[in-house]
């Protein structure tokens, strides 16, 4: 394998590594949100472990409140003091033109009622708030639109979405599911010039009428989702070609900001709340989704991944002109590929250092056991 380390490349941008925090399972309650009152450490209500897990992570964004939740949320149902807010069953889609105009005052208008309003609930300073998506999914559960009637309902919501206060709103349109390239054809020939970029959704998928289990599935099923999650790569390089016939500056960018697996939900959980467990599998699927980078620094890292239940593989790296002496790494592996983790019991999936490569005559050797994934710096 060559690795052509001295060839000018992209520069990733930190947002790749943002995060989505939707209500799905118990990802906002008891995952970051378990109150004041808990006996689980946390600050003003937020989990201690995940606050410092965030900042380790040194999060870029985080995308909240949806998903499909944000369609029917109203934000004057989450200020003020938290037992006079009202609980919800979230249905999709809702908000009018004006709740998202005073939604965005609230947020970043330095005086003016909604000002006062944020100061009475304890913020005097306006946040700063850069990115704003307009509808989620808007093909489907967010209101089983056509591109042409979102197209104008995007614009129009987009008007009453005004910069306050010196804040900038980078302008996010509700996208194509999968291939629909004509959706991204009609929302480009239509609002290309009232947003900064499209949102784009994938999902590996077994079937989306039999999903199967999170954690009991046949290895056939195994390689069939990983090569279901190996298609996403065409579908952008398709959307972005659509893309750049009517934006040949490529002004308007596709945000990828859905993606990962979907399954049946776990046993004994209410449906409505999509519980689903993530296994090694689940792993390998996020790891083909990525290759090398070099950082500020100048150094380079690797991410190998050898998806075979069965067989080890043994890889030689040459480089174009970097002549490695030392090499750490870590590898992501278990005993099953069906192993997982669980609140109360020792870690199955676990990174531990790599101790599989040696350096000789400038190149790298390496052997990935199965099922495995190496990360390397150099």
């Amino acid at each position: 394998m060559s690795v052509h380390e001295s060839t000018p490349g992209s520069v990733i941008p930190a947002e790749i590594y943002g995060q989505f925090s939707e209500h799905l399972g118990r990802c906002i309650y008891d995952g970051i949100w378990v109150g004041p009152e808990s006996d689980i450490p946390n600050v003003d209500g937020y989990r201690s472990d995940v606050l410092e897990a965030l900042r380790t992570l040194k999060v870029p964004v985080l995308r909240w409140p949806g998903g499909c939740f944000a369609d029917d949320y109203h934000w004057r149902d989450g200020i003020g003091p938290r037992e006079s807010r009202p609980r919800m069953v979230n249905s999709n889609w809702g908000g009018t033109v004006e709740e998202l105009a005073k939604w965005v005052e609230y947020m970043t208008a330095a005086d003016g009622s909604q000002a006062e309003l944020r100061a009475a609930n304890g913020r005097r300073e306006p946040w700063k708030v850069k990115y704003l998506g307009i509808g989620n999914e808007t093909w489907g559960c967010g209101g089983n639109m056509t591109p042409e009637y979102y197209a104008d309902i995007y614009k129009r919501y987009n008007t009453f979405a005004r910069d306050y206060s010196g804040n900038r709103l980078y302008r996010i349109a509700s996208g194509a599911n999968n291939d629909d390239y004509n959706w991204t054809r009609v929302l480009m020939d239509r609002a290309r010039w009232d947003m900064h970029a499209v949102s784009f959704h994938y999902y590996s998928v077994p079937e989306w009428d039999n999903k199967g289990s999170a954690t009991a599935f046949s290895q056939e099923a195994y390689y069939t989702l990983l090569e279901k999650a190996m298609t996403v790569e065409g579908l952008i390089q398709n959307h972005i070609a659509v893309m750049a016939a009517y934006d040949p500056q490529k002004r308007v960018a596709l945000l990828l900001d859905e993606w990962g697996t979907w399954y049946d939900v776990e046993p004994g959980t209410n449906p409505g709340h999509l519980f689903q467990q993530n296994t090694l599998r689940d792993a390998m699927v996020a790891a083909l989704s990525l290759s090398a980078s070099r950082d500020e620094a100048g150094t380079l890292h690797l991410s190998l991944v050898n998806p075979s239940l069965s067989e080890a593989v043994s890889l030689e790296l040459s480089f174009d002109a970097l002549r490695p002496h030392t090499v750490q790494g870590e590898i992501l592996t278990a005993k099953d590929i069906h192993a997982f983790n669980a609140f109360g019991k020792a870690p199955a999936v676990a990174p531990a250092p790599f101790k599989g490569c040696k350096v000789s005559g400038g190149k790298l050797h390496v052997t990935l056991p199965a099922a495995s994934i190496v990360v390397l710096s150099l």
